[in-house]
């Protein structure tokens, strides 16, 4: 299996573009308020 990809030299510009969901203020701070309570729980 051979897998081609381009070589990106050093300092060499590179463009990404990352598409992400539509969210609105409300959703990211009530994502904000619901994630809070797991994260105050999680054990490492």
């Amino acid at each position: 299996m051979s897998t081609n990809f381009a070589t990106i030299p050093p300092s060499m510009p590179v463009e990404t573009y990352l598409t992400t969901s539509d969210r609105t203020v409300f959703s990211f701070l009530s994502k904000l308020m619901m994630d809070q309570p797991n994260q105050a729980f999680w054990e490492e």
